[in-house]
């Protein structure tokens, strides 16, 4: 009899204990989640490093406007990225080819894990905007975006998540007309009119001065100013690195 109220109370104490326990999935664990939705799901940085080239000519921009945000929460990493770059030589009017004044990237959510193509599509959130110096003076300028007029741009990115940095790559072409002025001499006859003076004597042997008209060939030589107009190209490869 005092085995089985021995075996009754070990019972009793075992099913107290298991009540009393919790399941480890009941417990609030702190946990490693950032939400892509939210006002902390990205890191911020600032653009540390600029290289670019054009037509294989070494090209100096100066960075304006740069904001940069990338969340790297979730299996594939995404780039929000926008940037103004200016010509840093803006008064220098001494290229023969095309050339960029001025460059505007904008990307909105875009997977960094493989190139991105810009598609040319102007309402859209991705875009790559070129205004491009043709010669002559600013008013022959353009502004194309990349994916028309058989404009591209590319764009390649590398992530280094020790060093806390980003290396973007541009790949650009662009096909336009470039303007310039040539100048020329030309040459014609034209025919003037002279007056020149003619002495005479009559019978009597007195003087008479008459005024004759000639019309006389002379050759003008004029130069002429004429707008040319050649399709060009221009290749601008770069990078930049940014920092968060």
């Amino acid at each position: 009899m005092k085995t089985n109220k021995f075996i009754y109370l070990v019972l009793m104490l075992i099913w107290i204990i298991i009540q009393g326990c919790s399941s480890p999935m009941d417990v609030d664990t702190p946990r490693d989640i950032k939400y892509i939705e939210g006002e902390d799901y990205s890191i911020t940085g600032s653009i540390s490093d600029i290289r670019f080239e054009e037509n294989g000519t070494v090209k100096q921009f100066i960075s304006e406007n740069a904001e940069f945000r990338i969340d790297t929460t979730q299996n594939r990493s995404l780039v929000w990225l926008k940037i103004e770059m200016l010509d840093n030589h803006l008064n220098a009017k001494t290229a023969q080819r095309l050339c960029i004044k001025s460059f505007q990237l904008n990307l909105e959510k875009v997977d960094i894990s493989k190139p991105y193509q810009f598609d040319g599509r102007i309402s859209g959130s991705n875009k790559a905007i070129f205004r491009i110096d043709r010669g002559l003076n600013t008013d022959n300028d353009t502004l194309t975006y990349s994916g028309q007029d058989f404009s591209s741009t590319e764009m390649t990115f590398n992530l280094n998540r020790a060093k806390g940095e980003l290396w973007a790559h541009v790949i650009t072409k662009v096909y336009d007309n470039k303007i310039w002025l040539e100048y020329r001499d030309s040459s014609y006859i034209d025919y003037i009119t002279v007056t020149r003076l003619d002495t005479t004597y009559d019978q009597t042997g007195k003087m008479i001065v008459k005024e004759i008209k000639e019309t006389i060939p002379k050759e003008v030589t004029v130069t002429l100013e004429e707008e040319k107009r050649q399709r060009d190209s221009l290749f601008l490869n770069g990078k930049f690195k940014v920092k968060f």
